[in-house]
């Protein structure tokens, strides 16, 4: 009766070895994936971080753009106006010169 029971020790023994080995195996896998899914998570962090930064930096530099723009399409009229206004003045003195120096 002692050899059974230690027989049967023996084996509930070495089941729960087994047992509690295979759960170690199970959750030293799952903190490996939890850790490899952590780093992905932090790389598609940083890496929407880096992608807002740059579009904060375009839309930066698109209102400065739209900014010039007005202001050189502003600076054209009024330079377009001025030759305009210029050229006219200067046709209206050519006709008044030739009328002058005409007998």
């Amino acid at each position: 009766m002692l050899d059974t029971s230690s027989n049967r020790k023996a084996e509930l023994d070495k089941t729960e070895f087994e047992k509690k080995a295979a759960y170690e195996r199970t959750l030293a896998g799952l903190k490996n994936e939890e850790d490899s899914e952590q780093k992905g998570l932090d790389k598609k962090t940083a890496l929407k971080s880096k992608k807002m930064q740059q579009k904060a930096q375009l839309q930066d530099n698109l209102e400065s753009t739209k900014s010039t723009k007005t202001a050189d399409e502003e600076y054209l009229k009024d330079t377009t106006t001025t030759c305009q206004q210029k050229a006219s003045d200067f046709e209206e003195r050519q006709k008044l010169a030739w009328r002058s120096w005409k007998p």
